[in-house]
């Protein structure tokens, strides 16, 4: 009974092949994710190239504190906008308006200015069926000299 069994060496071998085979799917699982993932995100905020161009300034009409005035300064035209506001209650708001702003043109959007903390708007543009939003982290604040709140912070 001195015969060594080959059975250790058989499941060695099938335990390297079940751990290489495991770490091959798992790779594939996590490139096939982070691919689909990535493309989502590209498809709903956008990419550098496609918001190179999309450039916009906004002006707050000080004279009613009623209106905001959207200007196109980009070379493509803004099919929509995206305004997120606090309130200043500290409540947050956002609504999406349906103006088509073509370049170096402008729109004007009625908001009492006199309610709002703070203004962040996000152009979108639209080539065909795709829809895409530029994200921006330029923030708008009303000058609360000019146009007072209607109740105190």
């Amino acid at each position: 009974m001195k015969k060594k069994g080959i059975a250790p060496i058989i499941a060695f071998v099938m335990l390297m092949a079940l751990a290489v085979t495991l770490g091959a799917f798992v790779t594939i699982w996590y490139t096939k994710s982070t691919e689909s993932q990535t493309k989502t995100m590209i498809e709903k905020f956008g990419n550098v190239d496609e918001c190179a161009d999309v450039r916009f300034d906004v002006e707050f009409n000080y004279t009613t504190c009623k209106n905001i005035t959207v200007y196109n300064l980009g070379n493509f035209n803004i099919d929509k906008i995206k305004l997120e506001l606090i309130l200043m209650d500290g409540t947050p708001f956002s609504e999406v308006f349906d103006y088509l702003i073509l370049p170096k043109e402008n729109v004007e959007i009625s908001i009492d200015l006199r309610d709002v903390q703070k203004f962040q708007f996000a152009p979108i543009i639209a080539e065909g069926t795709a829809v895409t939003m530029c994200l921006n982290d330029r923030v708008f604040v009303p000058d609360k000299i000019k146009c007072p709140p209607l109740t105190p912070p």
